[in-house]
């Protein structure tokens, strides 16, 4: 097979020329299979956007004819109503057709376009007729109203002994009434009938008018209610007019709409229907290449795929056979076989350039391998001896710096001592100051309340000795007001009896003018017809007199209760005089008894300020005792937790020494695991009770714990429970040093795999 492969011809190339070769020929393959499918997507694509554009012209065919029909609705709803809403609601629609139309401008078609302005003139004609007939109806029923109020004035003049002149008014007021109802139900009913009718009548009228003005020739009255008839009338009949000619507009309006919307229509409905067959026929063109390209594209890639297959089997097979036996060698060096051979080591290609290369590693490779025997028997004993060394010098420093760190805690525990005895007997000397202190500041804080006490009863009686005082200022102008207030009532007295004498002269006046009305009222009887205004008058006066005379004696009453109410008033205030100047008395007397209670007062006071003063100065001398004591004391308690501080202070330098020494080389370190500094909370249950404690360290052989209380004792064996692992750990404990507990764990196969994995995975971010 290796001579068939590189015998000449394509496979006596070297490997990059088959490669590049093979390659050469797939992208030809690649690029035709690619013009086939360009060509099928162009013919796609032109027949697309055909499709496209059909849909667009279809879409706006529609939105125009939609359009069309909402502003044919509204109008003609419109042109039925003229109403304003309904005005509104047609130009609406319009608008909507106008902003159509322009949306429509690039895809519609010239006709259809052309057709819908058509349609927009005639409903801007029809919107102009309904305005018209809306204006001309306003007209036609103002001045029907103004005629039928000059008819009515006309019914109402008296003929003045005229018996045609009736006649003549009651033919107006029926040609009117006629008239005035064939114009509204003309309005109503638009029929040119009806419009017949209305002119009719206004002939009609206008006829009546003109034999009223023969008939009335003498009265001037009537004369200025036709002279003022004529202009309504005028008015009327250029309203009809203007009415015939707005309904005749709006029927041309209305024809041209219908014929125009009609137009519309047909040009959408035919628009659309081109733009569906347009789009037919481009599916069917877009199907018809889909395919061909689809066949094309179907056989240039069978032929590229069987052209691919060949070429990939006889270059694979060219390059792959040596290969593999090429990978078996190296595979079998690289597991450490170096007795297997090299294969095609005499090729002059690539492969046999690599195979060569890998008998070149071969060689390396068996003189590594006795390299690497020789200095691993070297290194062996060499760590060793290394080892041995470091042990032993790590076991003599930690023993003489653990005996130099106790004869340090030994002589710390006694001086840790000592503090405590002399806090006890500073302790013991606060104690005795601070009662002494305390029995000195009872005393001075009893002095204290009773000067206090003397001194709010000082103030108190100073301050009811002001009060007095006010009060008596207040009972001064009690009086003077009460005084003043008898005199303003005596004064409403007077003005009230001035009042009442004002009353009796109006009740006096209203009597007289009775009495004249009575006289007037006979003096017109007597003068009969002639005097029936001046009875009238008379009696309107005798009421208004009679009406007075009321009055006035409703306000004598008033001011008599008023004179009543004022003179109880004044002997009132006389009596609160009186009242007020006893209170003067008494007051006078509760202020000099008041004075005499402040002066016994202000000695008390006095004198239980100086005892006060006394006990105070006690109290400070022991007050300075007590702190003396209680610096002793603190130096006392500083001196005991600076020896405590340097008990800590050395065991953490033994921990700190013994784990320099151990882990200051791999050599030197005796413990089989890694110790991981932690802080997790955790509970130990030794002998049924169970401790919250935290883990300080920890490791896969063992853990340290601190602040268990009771701590357990050496040797206690129990479970030992992370929250952060998630299942009990079986512990015994191996040493307890100042707090700290040393847990080694007793943990079967299974459970140490689990921990270990917990274990990793707890510490490996505290490692990153």
């Amino acid at each position: 097979m290796q001579d068939h492969f590189g015998s000449a011809g394509l496979f006596a190339l070297s490997l990059r020329k088959r490669i590049f070769g093979g390659l050469t020929i797939v992208l030809l393959l690649l690029a035709v299979l690619a013009a086939v499918a360009l060509r099928g997507f162009d013919t796609v694509g032109v027949e697309a956007a055909r499709v496209s554009r059909d849909s667009a012209s279809v879409t706006v065919a529609t939105d125009v004819a939609l359009r069309v029909g909402d502003a044919r609705a509204s109008t003609v709803q419109y042109a039925l109503s003229a109403t304003m809403d309904d005005q509104r609601a047609a130009e609406s629609a319009v608008a909507a057709l106008d902003q159509a139309i322009k949306n429509s401008s690039g895809a519609a078609g010239t006709d259809l376009l052309a057709l819908a302005t058509r349609y927009r003139t005639a409903v801007d004609a029809t919107v102009a007729a309904v305005q018209a007939r809306r204006s001309a109806i306003e007209q036609l029923q103002a001045a029907a109203t103004d005629l039928r109020t000059i008819v009515s004035a006309m019914v109402r003049v008296d003929g003045g002994g005229d018996a045609a002149l009736p006649g003549a008014v009651a033919r107006v007021a029926d040609s009117f009434g006629f008239g005035d109802a064939a114009a509204m139900r003309f309005v109503a009913s638009r029929a040119p009938a009806d419009a017949n009718v209305a002119t009719t009548a206004l002939l009609a009228l206008r006829e009546s008018l003109a034999a009223l003005a023969d008939a009335a020739a003498g009265n001037r009255r009537m004369q200025r209610f036709l002279k003022g008839a004529a202009e309504p009338a005028d008015r009327l009949g250029d309203a009809l007019q203007r009415l015939v000619e707005a309904d005749v507009q709006l029927g041309v309006a209305t024809a041209a709409r219908d014929a125009a919307s009609a137009a519309v229509l047909g040009a959408a409905a035919a628009q659309r229907r081109h733009a569906v067959d347009s789009a037919e026929e481009a599916i069917s063109a877009m199907l018809a290449g889909t395919a061909s390209a689809y066949r094309l594209g179907l056989g240039t890639s069978a032929g590229a795929v069987g052209i691919g297959l060949v070429l990939a089997v006889l270059i694979g097979r060219s390059i792959a056979v040596p290969v593999q036996h090429l990978t078996t060698a190296m595979r079998g060096l690289a597991g450490g076989d170096l007795a297997s051979a090299v294969p095609d080591t005499s090729r002059t290609d690539e492969l046999g350039e690599m195979a060569r290369a890998v008998l070149v590693f071969k060689d390396h490779m068996e003189q590594e391998r006795r390299l690497a025997a020789e200095q691993e028997t070297g290194r062996r004993e060499a760590e060793a001896a290394k080892r041995a060394a470091l042990i032993a010098m790590a076991d003599k420093v930690e023993a003489e710096t653990g005996d130099a760190l106790r004869h340090i805690g030994t002589r710390t525990a006694a001086m840790s001592a000592t503090a405590d005895t002399m806090g006890g007997s500073a302790a013991r000397t606060g104690d005795s100051a601070r009662n002494a202190a305390a029995a000195a500041g009872q005393a001075l804080e009893t002095a204290r309340s009773v000067a206090c006490a003397a001194e709010k009863l000082t103030a108190s009686i100073r301050e009811i000795s002001l009060r007095v005082g006010e009060s008596n200022a207040v009972v001064g102008r009690a009086v003077a007001a009460g005084s003043e207030t008898r005199e303003k009532i005596e004064a409403l007295t007077r003005q009230v009896d001035s009042i009442g004498a004002v009353a009796g002269i109006i009740g006096d006046i209203a009597a007289r003018t009775n009495l004249l009305a009575l006289n007037a009222t006979i003096e017109a009887a007597r003068a009969g017809s002639a005097g029936k205004g001046f009875a009238v008058v008379a009696a309107e006066v005798k009421a208004l007199a009679t009406q007075t005379a009321r009055s006035t004696g409703e306000i004598a009453r008033h001011i008599d209760q008023v004179r009543s109410a004022t003179g109880a008033s004044v002997a009132a205030v006389a009596r609160i005089e009186q009242t007020i100047g006893e209170i003067d008395a008494i007051a006078g007397s509760i202020a000099l008894a008041v004075e005499q209670q402040g002066s016994v007062t202000d000695d008390i006071a006095r004198s239980m300020t100086e005892a006060a003063h006394a006990a105070n100065e006690m109290t400070a001398r022991t007050t300075e005792v007590s702190a003396e004591a209680a610096a002793t004391g603190s130096h006392a308690a500083d001196v005991h937790a600076n020896s405590a501080r340097l008990r800590e202070a050395v065991e953490d330098l033994r921990h700190t020494v013994i784990r320099m020494v151990r882990t200051s080389a791999p050599e030197a370190d005796r413990r089989g695991c890694r110790r991981w500094r932690v802080d997790l909370p955790c509970r130990l249950t030794v002998g049924g009770q169970t401790l919250d404690a935290r883990v300080t360290d920890l490791s896969a052989a063992g853990a340290g714990v601190r602040g268990a209380v009771p701590a357990p004792g050496i040797g206690c064996r129990g479970v030992l429970s992370i929250d952060a692992v998630g299942f009990p750990l079986p512990m015994v404990v191996r040493r307890s040093e100042a707090g700290v507990l040393g847990l080694a764990l007793a943990l079967d196969a299974a459970t140490d795999v689990r921990f270990q994995a917990r274990l990793a995975a707890l510490v490996e971010p505290r490692a990153a």
